[in-house]
């Protein structure tokens, strides 16, 4: 099998249509002749042959997906990261962030990071413009920074920013954690009183604890806050995240 074009035996790829795609082909290609030639039934041929079809679907969906493995995507945001950090820690900011949607942040989300102590949330009713440290309040103390994150970089891969409800919401972070950064192989959305949970299942991303993570959110937050800032049209805060065993969940508050 190894001098079969790539495009067809992608063994190179993780991602889940390539597994799914992988599977789907070896049994129709394995089963197609058994049915035909020993069960002798044409019904059951032909379900094989639309494995082997539904198998090559899923490959070319592979390829045509703008990946980026796990672990480089790791090291990249780390070592992105660290400047912001050091700078935060040299201000003495400990303020968690507020993911602003596109429409208060300049024209593409980012979040917003406090530099007081005050621990209620900062209120932005107007949209920002697109400096690094922006005045968001009438008050002198209403000054804060306002970064790229993680979840700014992932939205240019979703062909239309997504609605508010929770399907919506988990089929946007579908696409970017399962198709595109293939970091989990399952996404759920689950709304509240305010609070959105987003549940992660089979994650494949090493959640270090670095300081800069209690601002911003560990990156798998940061995404799913950006998305869902942007469904909601609201600024969004990181309240919780529990990750252990392969599986994180997020609370994500709503802030109106």
């Amino acid at each position: 099998m190894g001098g079969l074009p790539a495009i067809i035996f992608p063994m190179e790829s993780h991602s889940a249509y390539a597994r799914i795609g992988i599977a789907l082909l070896f049994s129709g290609a394995v089963a197609a002749p058994l049915f035909f030639f020993v069960a002798g039934s044409i019904p059951l041929t032909a379900l094989a042959l639309s494995s082997v079809l539904l198998g090559a679907i899923s490959l070319l969906l592979a390829r045509s997906l703008p990946r980026v493995p796990p672990q480089a995507a790791q090291v990249l945001l780390e070592a992105g990261l660290e400047n912001l950090a050091a700078l935060l820690e040299e201000l003495g900011v400990e303020a968690k962030a507020v993911y602003l949607p596109s429409a208060l942040a300049g024209g593409r989300p980012r979040a917003l990071i406090p530099l007081h102590a005050n621990p209620e949330r900062p209120e932005v009713t107007r949209s920002l413009p697109g400096r690094m440290i922006v005045e968001y309040g009438p008050g002198p103390e209403d000054l804060g920074i306002l970064v790229t994150t993680p979840g700014t970089a992932v939205m240019p891969f979703l062909e239309a920013p997504p609605g508010p409800s929770s399907s919506e919401l988990e089929a946007a972070l579908a696409r970017i954690l399962v198709g595109v950064l293939d970091v989990a192989t399952s996404v759920q959305v689950v709304q509240e009183s305010g609070v959105v949970t987003v549940r992660l299942g089979g994650v494949r991303f090493d959640q270090k604890d670095l300081w800069i993570y209690r601002v911003l959110g560990t990156p798998l937050a940061s995404v799913a806050a950006a998305v869902v800032a942007e469904g909601a049209g609201h600024p969004v805060a990181v309240h919780a995240e529990e990750h252990a065993a392969g599986r994180s969940t997020i609370h994500l508050e709503v802030v109106r």
